[in-house]
């Protein structure tokens, strides 16, 4: 009676409440923040983590400011993209590209509206790379 060894089990790591879905993809379970792969979930939870079903947390403001920058960026590049000279430069070899300029830049209003177009390509290139 006095020798037995009683072994204790090891609480289990989570309780299987699935709390919330965030807008970024990722669910909330136990409290702690992560993708449906994090945790010991069944075919089920994750249709249900998924699915309309559980409450949407509301985006944070950095999640607010990244989507609209993105939008931003979005909305920019297809004015670019709308653009003739743009659109050119874009589907053209370096050496096309340079060949238009030189056969259409011709004074000092023609550079400065080259530059422009220049200019906004750089910012949008710029906005998406760098950032």
């Amino acid at each position: 009676m006095g020798d037995e060894i009683i072994e204790e089990q090891e609480p289990p790591k989570f309780s299987g409440k699935l709390q919330t879905l965030l807008p970024n993809g990722r669910i909330i379970y136990d409290g702690v923040e992560g993708t449906t792969s994090d945790f010991p979930l069944t075919e089920a939870e994750i249709l249900e983590a998924t699915s309309e079903q559980l409450p949407i947390a509301p985006p944070t403001p950095e999640e607010l400011a990244a989507e609209a920058a993105q939008k931003a960026l979005r909305s920019a590049k297809a004015e670019v993209k709308a653009d003739n000279v743009i659109n050119y430069l874009v589907t053209h070899t370096p050496a096309e590209c340079a060949a238009y300029v030189n056969a259409n830049v011709n004074n000092l209003a023609d550079a400065k509206a080259f530059l422009g177009k220049a200019a906004i390509v750089l910012c949008v290139l710029s906005k998406e790379s760098l950032r």
